[in-house]
């Protein structure tokens, strides 16, 4: 899986453990309709993550950048 491409995107439950079994930040999206990330929710478990309800969307945390105090999108660095 590319992160590169797929940041800020919504991805399937699966790339969503690989994600997590790779070490990259995983956000969810739940009922609230608010991104939350996955290592902060305790009331996840491997069915939701396998078998994901409509309403349940995962992403790929998007990379930010600090610049005077307000988070910024960090630049795309394109592979030759």
């Amino acid at each position: 899986m590319n992160t590169k491409v797929n940041e800020g995107k919504l991805i399937s439950g699966k790339d969503a453990l690989i994600a997590l079994a790779s070490g990259e930040e995983v956000e969810f999206k739940g009922i609230l309709d608010e991104w939350k990330n996955i290592k902060h929710c305790m009331g996840l478990n491997l069915s939701m993550f396998l078998n994901t309800p409509d309403w349940m969307k995962f992403r790929l945390k998007p990379r930010t950048i600090t610049i005077n105090g307000i988070e910024v999108p960090a630049p795309f660095e394109p592979k030759d």
